[in-house]
């Protein structure tokens, strides 16, 4: 269950370093493999923090390092919009899983599997809007679907073999349940 307590030094540790990780690994892979790690680390998030606005806080601090790297190394790869996208999908993530809170893993499920799903439809409405990119963006979106949705349930089922780790329930400080 999502609790709204403060965050713990750790925590933000966590999520400072699994930010600069996505963000150095966001302009050396492909748009699919970026949905496959951005759902990875939503989750891995989301479950060892288990705080309300954890995903959120990542992809914001982590969208700006990609943006602001990318931008000194690559020159204006990524545009602006790319903080917009990854903002809305954290958002949407986070909203799914405080409604389905009751139920964690479905929520976590059915969470990924909507934002990811979203981030083409973030795209097009950030950047081009024309009507010839409309069955292309449904097209994509599904995909992203079955690629958050699949993702999610390989992560959760390496979560079920790492939840055990002495130093995972040490992190966590609680037993997470299936």
């Amino acid at each position: 269950m999502i609790e709204l307590k403060s965050f713990r030094n750790l925590d933000a540790v966590l999520i400072g370093i699994l930010a600069i990780i996505w963000a150095l690994l966001s302009y050396t892979v492909d748009f699919m493999w970026l949905v496959v790690i951005s759902v990875i680390s939503i989750i891995m998030v989301s479950l060892l923090c288990r705080r309300c606005i954890a995903a959120i806080i990542f992809f914001l601090l982590a969208s700006v390092l990609a943006y602001c790297v990318n931008n000194y190394l690559f020159y204006n790869m990524f545009s602006y919009y790319f903080i917009g996208i990854f903002l809305i999908f954290s958002m949407l993530y986070e909203g799914i899983l405080y409604l389905l809170r009751k139920r964690y893993v479905m929520g976590i499920l059915v969470a990924t599997a909507v934002s990811s799903a979203s981030i083409p439809w973030s795209m097009w409405l950030l950047t081009s809007r024309t009507k010839e990119l409309l069955i292309n963006t449904a097209s994509f979106s599904i995909n992203c679907l079955l690629i958050g949705l699949f993702t999610a349930v390989v992560a959760l089922l390496v979560w079920y073999k790492l939840r055990e780790n002495k130093h995972v329930l040490r992190f966590v400080n609680r037993e997470f349940t299936l």
